[in-house]
Parts: structure tokens; C-alpha cells; sequence
């Protein structure tokens, strides 16, 4: 469930058209993601399911982000989350890559482009992650999993300089 409250019927309303979303053993805030794929092409990998304005997209975990807005789906691989965060501010950090606000999907903005047809939500799903681990663009998964790994570094090295005051 999501911070408006609404992740859940999101989640159940995802589940109801792409049969091959389950969130079995998913628990309320799983940082793994909010559904997990039970697909052939995508076995056991998470999605992440957002309602209205994607905030707190978490860039790091390179994940498939499945939103539904005013009746409309968006299916967008993480390989263009990446390449979209590298020009915002962070949301609730400096870091975009750690989390970052992405806006409002419309037909008319940048999402657009990622708008599908509730029929083809199950297709544009597989599609978005095999786009995000090809060949071409495995290089944003490699760069979020360094972002991921520099983020806690970081975080470790804060905490010990921190403990020496």
C-alpha cells in the first residue's frame, strides 16, 4: 500500500488484468517491490506499481514501474528511469538516483510515449524488462547497482564519522 493509501487497489486491480502478477508473500513496504512477475519471460521478478504522480521512485532497484492514471497504464522499463533521473533533484534526498519524484504521467508528457492499452499490459510488461536487461542497455542496470552501492558507502562512512563526534 502506497503513501496515498490507494498502492493496494492499485496492486489487486494489476493483478485482476495481468494474471501473471501475483503479490504472494509480498508484505506492506516490501523494498523488493509491490508485485513480482510469475511470466516464463520475467519468473519472480518485481514491479513496482504506482497510482497517479510516481513519487518516491527508487532508481536503484531497477525496476519495471506499472501506473495506472485516469483509466490510462504506463509501462516504463528502468533503464529510462535512470536516464529521466539524471536531470531532477532528489525527492526527499539530494541523491536522485536513491529517490526521486517523476511527476504525473499524461498522454502528453514524456510518459506518453509509455501509455498502453489494458489488453496489451501483460506484453508491455515482459517488453519493458527485456528492453531494460538487453544488451544495449544493461549499462543502466550496472550504473544503478554502482548508485545503490555508493549510497550505502556513503551512508556507512556518515554513520562512522558521525559516532567520532
Amino acid at each position: 500500500m502506497g503513501i496515498t493509501f490507494e498502492g493496494e487497489s492499485l496492486e489487486a486491480r494489476l493483478r485482476r488484468v495481468d494474471k501473471n502478477l501475483s503479490n504472494e508473500g509480498v508484505t506492506r513496504n516490501d523494498p523488493r517491490g509491490d508485485l513480482f512477475s510469475t511470466s516464463s519471460r520475467m519468473w519472480e521478478v518485481f514491479i513496482e506499481a504506482k497510482k497517479n504522480a510516481w513519487n518516491q521512485v527508487r532508481i536503484w532497484k531497477y525496476l519495471v514501474h506499472v501506473g495506472w492514471v485516469e483509466g490510462d497504464y504506463y509501462v516504463v522499463p528502468p533503464h529510462v528511469l535512470v536516464q529521466k533521473a539524471i536531470d531532477r533533484k532528489g525527492q526527499h534526498t539530494y541523491n536522485p538516483f536513491e529517490c526521486v519524484g517523476m511527476g504525473k504521467p499524461s498522454p502528453t508528457n514524456w510518459f506518453g510515449e509509455y501509455r498502453v492499452k489494458e489488453k496489451n499490459l501483460s506484453q508491455a510488461i515482459v517488453d519493458a524488462y527485456q528492453a531494460a536487461h538487453s544488451q544495449e542497455n544493461i549499462k543502466y542496470r550496472d550504473f544503478a547497482m554502482k548508485a545503490r552501492s555508493m549510497a550505502e558507502a556513503l551512508t556507512e562512512d556518515l554513520k562512522q564519522e558521525g559516532s567520532l563526534l
